[in-house]
């Protein structure tokens, strides 16, 4: 055996215990950590979906309520929400828009998104598993 191979030994005699769970930590964190960014990155659409959804679902129904006066319905609508842009007529179009990109954005990203985290599990399971398992 080299001089390397009886320094290997001795260390992985010495540490290997440490070092292996040291590597499974770092494989659980390489799962962990892409998971959470799709859990957060999730989130965040669906928490600003819902938000614009439900501003502009009140403003609608402020529209079409005949009951109050129309200097009154623009003071209600921007309690409400405050427009990014005024274009006059058209006020809440680029909240309209961004609803709809947010909304095809959840229906369309469902199925990647849990292919891609199924993925990241998966390989670090399989990367914590192969610590304990005896070479082939």
């Amino acid at each position: 055996m080299s001089a390397w191979g009886e320094h290997a030994s001795k260390l992985r005699q010495r540490y290997g215990r440490t070092v292996r769970w040291v590597v499974a930590f770092f494989a659980i964190l390489g799962g962990a950590l892409p998971m959470l960014g799709l859990f957060i990155g999730g989130r965040r659409v669906v928490v600003e979906h819902r938000r614009l959804a439900d501003a502009l679902d009140k403003i609608d129904r402020i529209i079409n309520d005949d009951t109050i006066p129309d200097q009154e319905k623009s003071a209600l609508q921007l309690r409400i929400l405050k427009p990014a842009f005024n274009w006059g007529r058209v006020t809440y179009t680029y909240e309209w828009i961004r609803r709809e990109i947010l909304g095809n954005a959840l229906a369309d990203l469902r199925g990647p998104a849990l292919v891609a985290a199924t993925g990241v599990l998966c390989g670090a399971v399989a990367s914590v598993w192969s610590l304990w398992l005896p070479p082939i």
